[in-house]
């Protein structure tokens, strides 16, 4: 993707402050003896020494204003200029590096202001490591939950999902949990690394497009995409059913569905008759050790093996688990949508939930893993 260029005044801020802080630190008490100052300004002053009055270092200074002269804002920038921003994360993202391994609370506030490099995902999640020491930093959710909706960098998303799920706002926990419980199946190490593009089979599996619908990244998963819209639960849920010509189950309605789709599943396994054959056929081995009884009854034994677990991996693949809502959502709320049956179980449902955060509807588009292929490839 095409990176923005990077901002010099705040980079040259963010260097010199992270330096100053870093410098600061055999000086600095440890957190377990004395209260740090709430900020890099703060701890400067306390010391009689403005932020402002310190020299930066020559080779960073030099580094920056080099990257400025040379590579103006361009659509193409040249090699170089990518080696010299190269250059320049670097030594942001060591600085940030250095503050987290001090465990020093003055750099709370640089690392929210590096978090507005948001093309570079190298410092933003060099700076979420910082935050994490701190999750309950004021302006942590303001500013991280674009980055957990928006950002193109599946590490990046990884980190704030996971900043956000130890918050103490309530909402924002939930939401930061929900994308790490549906999105444990994509690890990657590398900090460029971008999100699965959108599932390909999405448009053919036909499900309802609403025209005010964006992306809410938290209710993706393997089976499911999730989307967004300003709209009351009431009116979507309206919608959905003259889109779809059926009306909404409850969350009751919906487990009980679920329950009865299992329980069909294991009638084979639970047969009368076939378990009386099977205990039958061992009382009589048990009596004569005929070897040919044995092969009867590990036959028996082995049949319904193979039928208890397609029965789990059918469970795996369904959507008993994948449309579960998230925490601080009222049931009572919740509506369900099954657009699609096959073999008699859902194929395709819609999950419709209120996120009171943010004030929107969430619609939660899922789908069975026996019916359709997964959203990513590494969940096959």
């Amino acid at each position: 993707m095409q990176r923005s260029h990077l901002s010099l005044s705040l980079l040259s801020g963010l260097i010199f402050t992270l330096f100053l802080v870093a410098c600061s630190d055999d000086e600095a008490p440890p957190p377990a003896e004395a209260d740090a100052p709430a900020s890099a300004q703060e701890a400067a002053a306390s010391e009689g020494q403005p932020l402002t009055s310190n020299p930066m270092p020559e080779g960073k200074t030099g580094l920056i204003s080099e990257y400025d002269e040379q590579c103006p804002e361009e659509e193409d920038p040249s090699l170089e200029c990518e080696w010299l921003r190269g250059l320049v994360v670097e030594d942001v993202v060591q600085a940030l590096e250095e503050i987290e391994d001090s465990h020093d609370q003055r750099g709370v506030e640089e690392a929210l202001a590096a978090l507005d490099l948001e093309d570079e995902p190298e410092i933003l999640v060099a700076a979420c490591r910082i935050l994490g020491r701190f999750p309950d930093t004021p302006g942590i959710v303001e500013k991280v939950t674009p980055l957990l909706l928006y950002s193109p960098y599946l590490q990046v998303q990884q980190i704030a999902a996971n900043l956000l799920s130890r918050n103490p706002d309530p909402v924002a926990a939930a939401m930061g949990s929900q994308w790490s419980s549906n999105h444990g199946v994509l690890y990657t190490d590398e900090p460029y690394t971008e999100l699965p593009g959108f599932p390909a089979h999405y448009s053919d599996m036909d499900f309802p497009e609403h025209p005010d619908a964006e992306l809410y990244t938290p209710a993706d998963s393997d089976r499911s995409v999730g989307w967004w819209v300003a709209a009351t639960p009431a009116e979507v849920s309206a919608w959905l059913a003259e889109e779809l010509g059926i009306e909404a189950l409850s969350y009751d309605q919906w487990l009980q569905r679920s329950s009865e789709e299992m329980m069909k599943a294991y009638q084979v396994v639970m047969d009368p008759a076939y378990t009386e054959e099977l205990q039958k056929l061992t009382q009589e081995y048990m009596e004569t050790r005929d070897p040919v009884l044995a092969e009867k009854v590990q036959k028996k034994k082995a049949e319904m093996d193979a039928v208890s677990e397609k029965i789990e991996s059918d469970t795996a693949k369904s959507l008993a688990n994948a449309l579960t809502p998230p925490g601080g959502v009222e049931m009572e709320n919740l509506a369900y949508f099954v657009a699609e049956e096959k073999d008699g179980h859902a194929a395709r449902a819609i999950l419709v939930y209120r996120h009171t955060g943010a004030e929107r509807t969430v619609m939660q588009m899922a789908w069975d893993l026996r019916d359709y292929p997964p959203a990513w490839p590494a969940a096959n």
